[in-house]
């Protein structure tokens, strides 16, 4: 019973992730970018971008990953581990008779990552690069890129 009810969540998640109304003119107008004056208006306008365009960047993010695993195969192992803790999280399996508690489940969960670390120490260092790459090209294109003054008001 309660993993039908978990099941429209995550499609519910993956839905309003992947649906935009903004048009793709806004988000590469260049014209509309500039430094922000104050921290006030850089945080107002990372919040209402990240909100905005959350498509274009997760489609971002999702290309760079894509084009990752095609040059770094062994990061499918790591995708594996995260499904596991996930799955293991929002469910509670059963594997021949032993239920998976959510404890059990990030107790293997840890013990998989960590033996991935030490069996592929360079493509974590590579993952920690390109998370970092995509989240300072993400951050810095919401917060330079200024708001219409017409949603302001709504």
């Amino acid at each position: 019973m309660e993993e039908k009810s978990q099941t429209p969540k995550v499609q519910n998640v993956f839905t309003n992730l992947m649906s935009s109304k903004t048009p793709p003119k806004e988000f590469f107008n260049l014209n509309k970018t500039s430094v922000p004056q104050n921290w006030d208006t850089a945080k107002k306008r990372i919040s209402n971008n990240l909100e905005k365009f959350k498509t274009f960047y997760s489609s971002i993010s999702l290309i760079f990953l894509f084009i990752f695993i095609v040059f770094n195969p062994s990061v499918v192992l790591l995708l594996g581990i995260c499904g596991l803790c996930a799955y293991g999280n929002m469910y509670t399996p059963t594997i021949q008779g032993f239920e998976c508690t959510k404890v059990v489940t990030n107790s293997a969960t840890l013990g998989l990552f960590l033996l991935y670390i030490v069996v592929f120490p360079r493509t974590m260092t590579l993952i920690l690069a390109l998370v970092s790459l995509v989240s300072l090209g993400i951050v810095t294109h919401s917060v330079t890129l200024e708001e219409d003054e017409i949603q302001e008001d709504v």
